[in-house]
C-alpha cells in the first residue's frame, strides 16, 4: 500500500476541503434519507436533488429499480478489483525498475484512484456493497426490504448478496490497509490530512462500518424486529447507529488523530452534526410518535440544528486542543540537568506524540522553527525515558541509519583482519561472513523503511548511495541514488549551511590555480548575499534565503529546475554548453573571478549583478559549484542594455526601459518592446549606431574593456521627443560569441 501512498497528487488544500466536505455529506445521508419513516423529506427540493448523489445507493434503487442497481454494484465490483489487481502488479513492476518515469507516472494515477474510491467514497462504495443483504429473513419467503419480488435465498439475488458482502469485506479490508499505510510518522509533515494515528483511525474506520450496517440491514433480522417498549422494528437499528457516531465523535475529540489542529477542530464539529439526526430519530423510536404533523417538526429541527451542532462540536474539540496541550509548556525553558521524565507524568505513548505537536511552527519557507523542533524533541525524549520499550516511540532516523551502517562498515575489517592470520579456519571465515551478510541485509532494511518515510531527504539519499557503493558493491544503484540526492539538495556538505564553506573557499583546485579566492567570495553572508549551489549539469541544488527576494522565486520553486531560469536569451541557451565544456575537460573562464553579468528577474525583467563562481568539490561530472550574486546599485543616470555583435537588442535593465517610455514587462516583449530589434532602428539617426556598431566590431577585447569605444545617440521614446544618450560600449561576453554591454547616461 507505499506504492500509491508515496505519490502526492491530491495534497492540494481544495482537495482536503473536498474530502471533509465529502465525509460529513455521506454520513449524514445515510441517517437522513426518506428511507427513515422519521423524515417527511422534500424530495423535490433542488438541493436534495444535488446532495442525494453523494450517496448514490439511495437515488438509483428508487429512479432505477433493481435490474440497474445490480448492473452498477457488478461495475462498482469490477472497478474495486481492478484497483487492486493493478496496485499488486504496479508494486511487483516497481521493485525491478523503481526508476521508471511511466512506473512513477502509473503510481500517481493509482494514487488518485485509491483516494478517490477508497477514501472520498468509502461511505458510499460500502453502503452499497452492504444494502443487497437488507432482507427480512424472519419472514417466510425471505423478501427484500426493499425490493419487492425479491427472494433473498434464491437465485438470483442470493448470487448478487454473495458478490456484494464478499465486495464489501475485500473494500473493508483494502481500506483498513490504506489507513495504515498513509500514517504520516513525520512530526512536522505539510499534509492537511495527514495523521500519525493508525490505530485510532483503524477504530473509526470499523465503527462506521458498523454504522452504515446498522442503517442499511440491521432491520433484516427477526429478533431486530421485535418491538422495544412496544414501538417499531428499527430501534435496535437507530440506537446501534446512535452509540457509533457518539464512539466516532469521542475519539476524534480525545485522540486528535490530525497533525493539524484546525482539522481536528473541524472533523469532530461534522460529526456532531451527524449526531443530530442520530439522536432525534432515536427520539422518535423510543417515543413511537410517528405523526405526519410530528415527522415534519423533526426534520425542520435537523435543518435548524445541524449547523449549530457543527459549530459547538467545533468549538468544544478547538477549547479541549488547546487544554490538552498545556503541559509541553512544561518543557519549555527546563534548567539544565534537570531529568526529563519527572518534569510531566505522561499517561501513555499517545500523549507523547501530541504533545510533540508543538514543534509544528514553520517559517515562510515551510522549515520548522528551531526553537519549536528543540521543544518538541525534549517532549520526545522524555517520552522515550518514561517508555523505554515502547514501539510507538521508535524513531527511524539519520541517527539510526548511520549505526547499522557503521555496524556493517566494521563488520567489514573484521574480516579483512581475519583473513590477514597467518592460520585461519574455514568456519571461522563463513561465521564471519554470515554475521557479514546479515549485518548487510538489517542495514539495507533500515534503510529501505526510512526512506520510504524521508524519500526527499538529499543527505538520507547520499549515505544510501555510500552504502550502495562501498558495501552492496551496486555501482548503478548508488549512481542512481547520488543523482537523486543531488535533485533533492544533498550534495556532498549535506545542506547550505551545513557546507564548509570557510575551507572550501580559500583553498581546493581552482583557488591553486587563481592564487585564492577573491575578497569578494570570502565575504560573503549567507543571510544577505543570494548564494546557489549548482550539480555539473547547471541544476540547482540549493539556494539561500536572499535569492528569493533578489529575484522573485521562492526556494522551492528553483530547487531542481536548471540555471538557465535566472538569466535571459542567449545566455541561458549559451550556459549549457559551458557547463559540458568544463566538464569534459575544458578550461575554466569564469571561476574564482567577478564578473559583471546580466540575471532575469522571476517578474521577466533583467537587471546588473556581480556574479562570483567558484567550485566546491567533485571531479568532473560529480562538481559541485557555488555561485555568488550580488545586485548593483541601481544608478538614475546610467542605464545598461546587452546587444549582440550585429546590433540585435538581447535585453536591457529597468532604467533603460524608463528612459525609452516601456514598462518593465514591455521591455521583453518582442511586439511592443525593443528585444529583437536593432539599435540603429531604436534611434533617430540610425547612421551613428551603425559607425558605433562598427567601431565595436573591429575593435580589440583590452579595447573594448578599456572603455574606448563610445559616443553620441539619439534615442527615440515612446512618447516624448528622441533623447539624447553618451553611450559606452563594453564585452559581456566570450571571444567566440561575443555580446555586448552598452552603457547610456
Amino acid at each position: 500500500m507505499y506504492t500509491p501512498v508515496r505519490q502526492s497528487a491530491l495534497a492540494q488544500w481544495k482537495f482536503a476541503v473536498l474530502r471533509m466536505v465529502l465525509e460529513f455529506l455521506m454520513n449524514f445521508i445515510v441517517a437522513f434519507n426518506p428511507s427513515f419513516d422519521a423524515w417527511n423529506i422534500d424530495v423535490s427540493s433542488p438541493v436534495w436533488q444535488v446532495v442525494r448523489w453523494t450517496v448514490w445507493r439511495s437515488p438509483i434503487m428508487r429512479i432505477y429499480g433493481y435490474t440497474t442497481y445490480v448492473t452498477v454494484m457488478y461495475g462498482m465490483m469490477v472497478a474495486v478489483l481492478l484497483s487492486v489487481v493493478c496496485l499488486a502488479w504496479l508494486t511487483l513492476a516497481m521493485r525491478k525498475q523503481e526508476q521508471s518515469k511511466w512506473l512513477r507516472t502509473s503510481a500517481t494515477f493509482l494514487h488518485v484512484v485509491y483516494d478517490v474510491i477508497f477514501v472520498m467514497c468509502y461511505v458510499s462504495f460500502f453502503d452499497y456493497f452492504v444494502f443487497m443483504s437488507d432482507c427480512d429473513f424472519g419472514a417466510p419467503d425471505k423478501p427484500h426490504l426493499y425490493f419487492s419480488g425479491v427472494n433473498c435465498l434464491r437465485m438470483p439475488h442470493l448470487l448478487h448478496m454473495l458478490a456484494g458482502l464478499a465486495s464489501a469485506a475485500l473494500f473493508l479490508a483494502v481500506t483498513a490497509l490504506l489507513v495504515v499505510a498513509s500514517s504520516d510518522l513525520n512530526p512536522v509533515s505539510q499534509g492537511y490530512l495527514a495523521s500519525p494515528a493508525a490505530y485510532t483511525r483503524l477504530r473509526i474506520l470499523m465503527t462506521k462500518a458498523a454504522y452504515i450496517i446498522c442503517a442499511d440491514c440491521l432491520d433484516a433480522f427477526p429478533r431486530v424486529q421485535a418491538s422495544t417498549r412496544g414501538h417499531g422494528g428499527m430501534a435496535l437499528g437507530v440506537f446501534g447507529m446512535l452509540a457509533c457516531v457518539c464512539f466516532i465523535f469521542y475519539w476524534n475529540l480525545r485522540t486528535m488523530p490530525f497533525y493539524w489542529r484546525p482539522v481536528n477542530a473541524i472533523w469532530s464539529g461534522l460529526w456532531a452534526g451527524i449526531l443530530v439526526p442520530c439522536a432525534i430519530v432515536a427520539t422518535l423510536q423510543w417515543n413511537g410518535k410517528h405523526t405526519e404533523e410530528h415527522r415534519n417538526e423533526m426534520t425542520r429541527m435537523v435543518l435548524y440544528l445541524v449547523f449549530p451542532a457543527i459549530a459547538v462540536g467545533t468549538g468544544i474539540t478547538a477549547l479541549y486542543g488547546w487544554w490538552a496541550m498545556r503541559p509541553a509548556q512544561k518543557f519549555k525553558d527546563v534548567a539544565p540537568g534537570t531529568k526529563l521524565s519527572k518534569v510531566h507524568k505522561f499517561k501513555n505513548e499517545e500523549e507523547v506524540e501530541r504533545l510533540a505537536r508543538v514543534m509544528r511552527v514553520f517559517d515562510s519557507d515551510g522549515l520548522a522553527d528551531l526553537d519549536a523542533a528543540a521543544l518538541g524533541e525534549a517532549i520526545i525524549k522524555a517520552g522515550m525515558q518514561a517508555f523505554p520499550n515502547n514501539p510507538h516511540l521508535f524513531i527511524l532516523n539519520f541517527r539510526a541509519v548511520l549505526r547499522v551502517h557503521k555496524e556493517v562498515l566494521l563488520l567489514q575489517a573484521e574480516l579483512w583482519n581475519l583473513c590477514m592470520r597467518p592460520a585461519l579456519k574455514v568456519a571461522q571465515v563463513d561465521s564471519a561472513m554470515d554475521a557479514l551478510e546479515s549485518a548487510s541485509g538489517r542495514a539495507h532494511q533500515v534503510y529501505k523503511r526510512v526512506l520510504e518515510r524521508y524519500p526527499t531527504n538529499g543527505k538520507l539519499l547520499r549515505c544510501y548511495g555510500k552504502f550502495l557503493e562501498d558495501v552492496k558493491h551496486d555501482q548503478t544503484a548508488a549512481a542512481r541514488a547520488y543523482g537523486e540526492a543531488n535533485r533533492n539538495g544533498g550534495s556532498a556538505g549535506g545542506g547550505l549551511l551545513a557546507l564548509d564553506l570557510t575551507g572550501g573557499l580559500t583553498g581546493g583546485e581552482a583557488g591553486a590555480e587563481h592564487g585564492g579566492r577573491p575578497e569578494f567570495l570570502t565575504s560573503m553572508s549567507l543571510e544577505d548575499d543570494a548564494i546557489i549551489v549548482a550539480d555539473a549539469e547547471g541544476t540547482i541544488m540549493m539556494v539561500s534565503q536572499a535569492v528569493q527576494r533578489v529575484f522573485g522565486w521562492s526556494k522551492a520553486e528553483l530547487e531542481g529546475v536548471n540555471l538557465a531560469v535566472l538569466m535571459p536569451q542567449p545566455f541561458s541557451q549559451r550556459h549549457p554548453s559551458y557547463m559540458s565544456r568544463y566538464v569534459g575537460g575544458g578550461e575554466p573562464h569564469i571561476l574564482d573571478s567577478v564578473r559583471e553579468v546580466v540575471a532575469l528577474h522571476k517578474d521577466r525583467y533583467v537587471f546588473p549583478v556581480s556574479l562570483c563562481v567558484t567550485k566546491l568539490s567533485g571531479v568532473g561530472a560529480d562538481s559541485v559549484f557555488l555561485g555568488l550574486l550580488r545586485p548593483l546599485p541601481p544608478n538614475c543616470n546610467e542605464m545598461r542594455a546587452w546587444l549582440a555583435p550585429n546590433g540585435v537588442f538581447l535585453c536591457a535593465d529597468q532604467q533603460f526601459a524608463s528612459a525609452v517610455g516601456l514598462a518593465e514587462g514591455e521591455l521583453m516583449s518582442t511586439r511592443e518592446g525593443v528585444v529583437g530589434h536593432t539599435l540603429s532602428s531604436l534611434c533617430a539617426v540610425p547612421v551613428d549606431a551603425d559607425e558605433l556598431l562598427e567601431r565595436a566590431r573591429a575593435a580589440k577585447e583590452e579595447e573594448l574593456a578599456a572603455g574606448m569605444v563610445r559616443g553620441s545617440l539619439k534615442l527615440r521614446h515612446r512618447y516624448r521627443e528622441p533623447v539624447d544618450l553618451e553611450c559606452l560600449v563594453r564585452p559581456a561576453g566570450e571571444a567566440a560569441g561575443r555580446v555586448g554591454r552598452g552603457m547610456f547616461s
